[in-house]
């Protein structure tokens, strides 16, 4: 009986200390196709605008070089890792919610613009607890992410970015 009432109470104080607030914003991973090796480009640049649609109004930058240790190949699929960065100057989740986002590849000159990014607002106990993105538009056409058992970091949306 003592067991019990000291299991049941072990309870009670655990999920007291844990008590329910809104989860954290997630971001989209891109999952860029068509790649046959990882060295087609070394260089990425994230660009942050105000939420508008119209990307005319740069909020921030964040420049990576050397990205070999966040990415993962799959055949010809390069999943480009974000946990946790943040841009240089005000520190904004890397292709989260509350910009519009823009991806451009220097060494091929692509551009591809992110907008509308909607996630669901939940809430939950812990640091796992996360709001998932339920869509977004990619160069103006809407895309829902797919999401993966990898389980890097946090699990996260893909969003698939073909590249020509």
């Amino acid at each position: 009986m003592k067991r019990i009432f000291y299991i049941l109470l072990m309870n009670i104080l655990y999920f007291s200390c844990n008590p329910t607030r809104p989860c954290m914003d997630s971001n989209l991973i891109p999952a860029f196709t068509g790649y046959s090796n990882s060295n087609d480009f070394n260089s990425i640049i994230f660009r942050a605008y105000h939420q508008n649609g119209k990307f005319d109004q740069l909020m921030d930058t964040l420049f990576i070089t050397d990205i070999q240790p966040n990415q993962l190949i799959s055949g010809d699929t390069l999943y480009f890792w974000l946990s946790g960065n943040t841009t240089s100057q005000n520190h904004y989740r890397v292709l989260g919610p509350g910009y519009d986002w823009e991806i451009f590849l220097p060494e091929s000159k692509k551009t591809f613009q992110i907008s509308n990014i909607v996630n669901h607002q939940s809430e939950g106990q812990g640091r796992s607890c996360l709001n998932e993105i339920s869509s977004c538009k990619i160069n103006g056409e809407k895309i829902y992410p797919i999401f993966s058992g990898f389980r890097i970091g946090y699990p996260r949306g893909f969003i698939v970015v073909p590249l020509p």
